[in-house]
């Protein structure tokens, strides 16, 4: 059934499987298609968004002959957020069970043993968001990039994924941002993160440097709007029960849909930063204004862990204690264990064995793995500040290697290191 619909800008694509990295895959004539928003099975008009000797890449314009196993997605934007929203969880998992095997096999001829995939729950799982913002007829708006929108933006309203304490101070931000006429080209990113006792920090990035007593008056209307609602803005207030991640005032599952009850949250401080224009990061490059505490703690099996909002910390907490208790399983008995691409220590103080390396680059979590050991009563261990491919230190021969790297995955010269 593949053809070529009369817009040149568009393709019609039957999709025989998922690819690695989550579109749906087909051919057209004799290019390869990878598409956002199909699934296998199905006929769909493909918008392409990019165009390869060989390859198109878009997304799913309109579905023609749907799948027996679509649902509909819980949020407009879930292209931006989520793409698997078309699938019951399930059915997620066994499809990546599959990617994930055939990756072995495909690049590097191995056949994995049979294995189970954790998934958790669909919603209300994230305890960090990153926001970015846009402006419409209305005002200021919160924002996800499009995937495959070449740099256009969604404007919404939060997002399912999140603990809903994080969309509520987003939301709180957005109009305190309104009110003090701060508008989009002004900003690059807003970030929240929260603990499961509903504390909230959170982080604003500028692409300019506005005055102090502008943010101080943003300060004000944002605690005043919270109050207003019967939110908490001061650590003072008390804690939230757990619950209150993934369940709003009433009691009610807020993965099932947001009503004006909100989930209780407690925001305990926030932090303003210019950050570089010409970078599309949200890097911190000078701090501008701040108020109440900046670190959240979090409870990981028996392990107490201190973080802030910019540092690196898992963002499924419920899914990382199951894979915690797996990994521990696996480190060899009175002998030595490196902790790679660390973080804030997270994985090798759960194994909790005196004498470990931990190595990590990143300054933000740098500052708080010696924290943590303590905290935890680690006595002996060593931490290597700097990336791994430099600054990895001899490793016997039998010791146990944690590795938690990037996206981009580690640098070859530190898996010839580890190889040797």
């Amino acid at each position: 059934m593949n053809g070529h619909h009369p817009d040149a800008a568009t393709a019609e694509v039957e999709f025989q499987r998922f690819a690695f990295e989550g579109q749906a895959f087909g051919r057209w004539k004799k290019k390869m298609v990878f598409a956002w928003g199909g699934l296998p099975g199905e006929t769909a008009l493909v918008r392409v968004t990019r165009r390869k000797r060989r390859r198109l890449d878009g997304v799913v314009q309109q579905v023609l002959v749907p799948s027996a196993e679509r649902v509909a997605p819980r949020e407009d934007h879930f292209l931006s957020c989520s793409p698997w929203q078309i699938l019951d969880p399930a059915r997620e998992a066994h499809y990546k069970a599959d990617a994930v095997r055939r990756l072995f096999e495909q690049r590097h001829e191995i056949s994995l043993p049979q294995f189970d995939l954790i998934d958790g729950a669909p919603f209300g799982y994230r305890n960090k968001l990153e926001f970015s913002f846009t402006q419409t007829a209305t005002g200021l708006s919160l924002a996800f990039y499009r995937r495959g929108g070449h740099r256009e933006k969604t404007p919404i309203d939060g997002c399912l994924l999140g603990c809903e304490p994080l969309n509520v101070v987003a939301r709180a931000f957005t109009e305190a941002l309104n009110a003090a006429g701060i508008v989009a080209e002004s900003l690059k990113t807003l970030m929240v993160r929260c603990s499961r006792a509903g504390h909230v920090t959170a982080a604003l990035f500028l692409r300019e440097r506005i005055a102090a007593d502008r943010l101080r008056a943003l300060d004000e209307c944002l605690r005043g709007r919270l109050s207003h609602r019967g939110e908490r803005s001061d650590a003072a207030a008390g804690a939230s029960s757990e619950a209150d991640c993934g369940a709003d005032g009433g009691g009610r599952d807020v993965r099932t849909g947001r009503g004006e009850a909100s989930a209780a949250a407690t925001l305990i401080g926030w932090r303003a930063y210019f950050s570089d224009p010409q970078s599309p990061a949200s890097v911190a490059t000078e701090a501008l204004y701040g108020w109440g505490e900046d670190v959240l703690e979090e409870r990981l099996n028996t392990a107490r862990l201190r973080f802030s909002t910019r540092s690196f910390f898992q963002v499924n907490v419920p899914v990382f204690e199951e894979a915690l208790r797996e990994i521990a399983g696996h480190v060899l008995p009175g002998l030595p264990v490196v902790d790679v691409f660390c973080g804030v220590g997270t994985l090798g103080i759960a194994v909790g064995r005196e004498g470990t390396v931990f190595v990590e680059s990143d300054p933000e979590c740098v500052r708080f793995i010696e924290e943590n050991c303590r905290i935890n009563g680690l006595r002996d261990f060593r931490v290597v500040a700097g990336p791994a491919e430099k600054t990895l230190p001899p490793i016997p021969a039998e010791s146990t290697v944690l590795l938690d790297p990037p996206r981009a995955g580690c640098h070859p010269k530190l898996l010839r290191q580890l190889a040797q």
